[in-house]
């Protein structure tokens, strides 16, 4: 993406248990940025918790397309990523344009929109626990994953370390909630 090319952030999500650690989500489709349906260029889900079968990804997106998109459940093995599933119905087709969108889709089904305003790119927003009941917004919704950065190998790692250490919080906070709230 040129650095000058107006983007939004798309947040999608999914349920799918993979009842295994080699497997994963990921999303790809007919945008350079989501692989052109090449799985190896695919776009990995983040499982929080993990092996709740809860599966997020948020990318940024040019503005004014229309693309068309699916879930492939994706296998590590090897270390290579090849597709072990693809979703058995046709391509999802969604058009963006001045705003983010958070897209909830389950497998095989059609994809619910909501329109955002504003992704919290540059501060973490925790939301208070009390103030929700179990179906309700959770700090990993806000995730954001690492951006590529084109200003040096230093830097990229940086933001990647970060980035995954904050993803790393959010779900061992998402994992105790959930010890908590059972009781």
């Amino acid at each position: 993406m040129d650095s000058t090319e107006k983007t939004v952030w798309v947040q999608f999500r999914t349920h799918y248990v993979t009842n295994s650690e080699d497997l994963v989500l990921g999303i790809t489709g007919s945008l350079p940025e989501l692989g052109q349906w090449n799985v190896t260029r695919a776009v990995i889900a983040d499982e929080i918790p993990k092996r709740s079968g809860e599966w997020i990804v948020l990318i940024e997106l040019p503005v004014n397309v229309t693309f068309d998109w699916k879930w492939v459940v994706l296998s590590q093995e090897n270390a290579t990523m090849t597709a072990f599933r693809w979703e058995e119905r046709g391509n999802r087709r969604t058009v963006l344009q001045e705003r983010g969108r958070r897209c909830y889709a389950a497998w095989n089904y059609d994809a619910a929109y909501e329109t955002i305003t504003k992704f919290p790119v540059d501060e973490w927003k925790w939301i208070d626990d009390d103030a929700q009941d179990d179906n309700g917004p959770s700090p990993e919704s806000e995730y954001v994953p690492s951006r590529r950065v084109e200003v040096g190998y230093l830097t990229s790692v940086v933001v990647s370390s970060y980035q995954d250490i904050r993803h790393k919080v959010v779900a061992f906070c998402q994992s105790i909630r959930g010890i908590f709230r059972r009781g």
